[in-house]
Formats: structure tokens, sequence, C-alpha cells
């Protein structure tokens, strides 16, 4: 009697090992199989291939499809899967044309794969409408899974793409679709179109789910909606407990009342979250700052760490604004220096940063988070830097570090301009800020802005040249504001000029 396995139950095996992640069993009815030559069948050769992907052994997998005689589509689809779901989405598109380039006509899983790929690379509208045309013309079956991840794609190139393919080629969408859709006009900041998606929803009666909610409620944030808020609200408490009892719509549910200024509701519903994410601690800091409670921004941040939530770019952002608000340096250092810690790429808070400490007065802890930036090139930084010393009084310092921006490289726009003028206004150099200001579209191509052009005014009136000020008024391709005139007014009468003062 033969005792050895056939095709069927080296199969059934390798599934067991799939689904327990059992690599040390899998590995040795893999050997077992090559030994007696099973793994030359391509339905075992799959099944090897999946137990490696499944037990997150990809090289191991790659390895097995280069030694397989006959690889059909079934075979890349798993190795495609398995690439995205480590995140290797370059490899996914590598791994896609290495398999056309043998002939192998993909399937609409294959187009899944890829589809989700392409949306998670990035934004190029011309990649999503190209593998679009593809998918028509390839003849593969277009089921929900792939139009959604098509309408996913598209979301992420712009609003009006994905809301063209969901009106015109989706006649029938499913639960998946409504929530990508409302993903995807949240991603593009059109909160309204969201909540109208979702009364259209609720017409055709789909039901949401845990993900609708927390989209929904995230727009109801974004418009300050506390009607639609509250209404959400009260469905969901009617909703199954795994809806209700979610901890990422609890959250949300946080961070809606804190936008809409209810941060006591905000804190008791936070309160009762098993975890808790930083989405709607950020939301009660921001609102704090804004009611102008800068101190209980700062306490909600420390509780914040104190819960052990690890905070992100927005709460650092929002931390600093309070002790900016707070005048408050030796606060605002050591959140800068949690933040330098955390390792988080962000010029935001380093602008942020450098404004706390120029705001305070100190110019050289301002250089110090200037120098510690992890983006050095951002010319954000670096024109805050340029005012943080004209705030200060630092203004040769501030002309300096002009100089080795120019040195470095360092592309300068209307922002570093404004910097500088502000420079010369506050230092009394008036020819210098002639000179600035005439090199900006010279030699720089920036075309002056009324912040130009009021830095300079102001500059000029207070030294005295009033009919240089009134020229430079008279010469703006845009209508001046009250302010300038008043700028004007105010220096004629300071220098008692009878004449431009009528």
């Amino acid at each position: 009697m033969d005792a050895r396995p056939n095709e069927t139950t080296v199969i059934n095996v390798l599934g067991a090992c799939s689904a327990l992640k059992n690599s040390t069993v899998g590995k040795l009815v893999h050997n077992d199989s090559s030994r007696i030559g099973l793994d030359a069948d391509t339905f075992v050769a799959n099944s090897i291939l999946t137990m490696y992907t499944k037990c997150d052994l990809v090289e191991e997998s790659v390895c097995v499809l280069e030694a397989m005689p006959v690889r059909d589509v079934v075979s890349w689809n798993i190795i495609l899967a398995a690439n995205a779901r480590n995140g290797d989405f370059k490899v996914v598109l590598e791994l896609f044309r290495k398999m056309e380039h043998q002939g192998i006509k993909p399937s609409s899983v294959t187009f899944v794969t890829l589809v989700q790929s392409l949306a998670r690379l990035g934004d190029d509208v011309e990649a999503a409408r190209s593998i679009h045309s593809r998918i028509l013309g390839s003849g593969v079956e277009i089921h929900d899974a792939l139009l959604n991840a098509l309408l996913n794609l598209y979301g992420k190139t712009g609003v009006e793409d994905a809301r063209s393919f969901f009106s015109t080629s989706m006649p029938a969408k499913n639960l998946v679709s409504w929530n990508t859709m409302i993903s995807a006009c949240l991603g593009w900041g059109e909160s309204e179109e969201a909540l109208e998606l979702h009364r259209r929803m609720d017409l055709e009666g789909v039901k949401g789910d845990e993900i609708t909610f927390v989209a929904i409620l995230g727009a109801c944030a974004a418009t300050q909606n506390i009607v639609q808020g509250r209404s959400i609200h009260a469905r969901i408490l009617a909703s199954p407990s795994r809806i209700s009892s979610d901890v990422a719509v609890g959250n949300a549910l946080a961070g809606m009342y804190a936008a809409c200024g209810l941060l006591h509701l905000a804190s008791d519903l936070l309160d009762d979250q098993a975890k808790r994410s930083v989405w709607p601690w950020v939301a009660m800091m921001t609102a704090a700052n804004s009611s102008g409670d800068p101190r209980l921004a700062l306490h909600f941040f420390h509780a914040m760490l104190h819960d052990g939530t690890v905070p992100d770019e927005m709460a650092f952002a929002v931390a600093l604004t309070a002790c900016r608000e707070m005048k408050c340096p030796h606060r605002g250092g050591a959140v800068h220096s949690w933040f330098l810690e955390s390792g988080i790429l962000s010029a935001r808070v380093d602008t942020l940063a450098i404004n706390l400490y120029a705001k305070c007065g100190a110019a050289k802890s301002a250089r110090t988070a200037f120098d510690r930036s992890l983006d050095r090139r951002n010319p954000v930084a670096w024109s805050s830097m340029i005012a943080a010393y004209a705030e200060c009084g630092e203004i040769q310092r501030a002309l300096c570090l002009h100089r080795d921006m120019g040195l470095e490289g360092i592309e300068q726009d209307a922002v570093t301009f404004v910097s500088l003028l502000f420079s010369c206004s506050h230092g009394g150099l008036a020819r210098r800020a002639m000179e600035i200001f005439a090199s900006m579209q010279g030699d720089h191509g920036v075309d002056p802005i009324p912040e130009h052009y009021g830095c300079v005014v102001d500059l000029l009136g207070r030294c005295g040249h009033l009919r240089d000020a009134e020229a430079l008024v008279n010469s703006m391709p845009m209508e001046p504001s009250v302010e300038q005139w008043t700028s004007l007014l105010n220096a004629s009468t300071l220098h008692l000029d009878p004449c431009h003062t009528s």
C-alpha cells in the first residue's frame, strides 16, 4: 500500500498551515513535496506560495515562484497581494510588469491589487485613467471590489475625478462605495458634500457602519455642525452594540463635540473610551485655544501624554501655539524637545517653535530651534528666523541670515521678502529696503504683494521720504489699502508736511 501523500493531501495540510500561520510544519510539507516531486503541480506550488505569504515569509515565496516550472495568474496574484500587504507597492508594479512580460493575462483580482497599490503610491491622475482604460479593454469581470478600488484611486487624485466616476461608472453602489466617496470628499476638504452624500445614502436605504459614522462625525466637526452631530450621536446610540461601543466611533464623537466647542461633553465621552486616539485630544486642545484658554489646551496636552497617547504633528503644533499665546518659553521649550525626540518631520512645527521664541524675545532660543530643525532647506523656517531676529531687534543678524539663505540656494518666496522688509522697517533701513524691493522681481521673480508695499511705504514715511512713499503708493498695481493711505497720512503729520497731509 502506497502511504505517500497525494496532491489533495498536501494542499489541505498547507491550507491548515496557512490558516494557523505555522511555517515550521509548512516548511516540512514543502520539503517533502519537493522530495517526491509534488511541487511540480501548479496547484500544490500555489498552496506553498500561499503558506509562505500568510506566514509573512515573502522572500521564501519569491524563491518558490522563481522555481516554479509553470506560473499561472493565481501564482502571480498571490505574490502581488503579499507585497501589497507588506507595503511594497513599487515592488507590486515591478512584478506586474514582469508578469505581463511573461505573457500572463491579468485577472480582476490582479487589477484590484494593482489599483490599490497605485492608490497608496500617490495622486497621479494620468496613472489612474491609464489603468482604468486598460481594465475596460482587458475583458475582465468588473465586480464591486474592482469598482471600489478604482473609486478609491480616483479619490486620491481629486474629488472631481472621484465624483465623476461615482456618478457615471457605478450604477449599483454598496456600503463600501458610499464610504469611499465620503472619505474622498473629507480628504479634499469637501465636508458639506460628505454630509450631503450621507443624506443621499440614507434615502437609498444603505445603512452605515462604523467607518461611515467616523467619517460623518469628522465632517460635522469640520463644519461645526452640532445639529447634525447630535443627530448622528442619537443614531449611534440606537445602533447595534458593535457600532455604539466601537472605540473609533467613541473617539470621533468626542472630537466632534470638541470641535463644536462643547468641551465638557467631549471630555466626558473621551473618559468613557477604553482606548483614546490622538484626534479628540487635538480637537479639545484646538477648541481651548480658540476660546482664549491656552492653559486649558496645555492641560489637555499633558493629560494626553499621561494617558499614553502618542502626539502627532497637529498635537505638537497646537501645544506650541498655546505656549506662544501664553508667552511661556519654558513650557514651549519642553514641548519642542518632545517634538524633536519624536522624530516627526514637520516644517510647520519647526516654524511655530521659532515664532514662539521670537514672541518671547528669545532670539538665541529661536536660532537654536532653527539650527535643530530637521528640514533645513525649508524656506518657511528661514523666513520665520529672519522675522524672529527682526522681532527681537537684531536687524543685522536678519540681513546676514538672508545672505546665507541665498548662498545655500534656498528658494526665496513672497513670505521671505515680507520678513526681510519687516526687518528693514524695524531697523529704519530705507535704502536697503528699496534695494531688496527692487531685487524681488528682477533677481527672484517674486511679484510684490500688498504686505511688501505696506512695509516699504511705512518705512519711507517714518524716515521722512514722503514723496518716495507717495510715488510707491501711486505705482501699486492693486488698489492701495486704507492702512497704506493712513500710514502715509500719519507720516506726513509726523514730519509736518501740510502739502501731503492735505
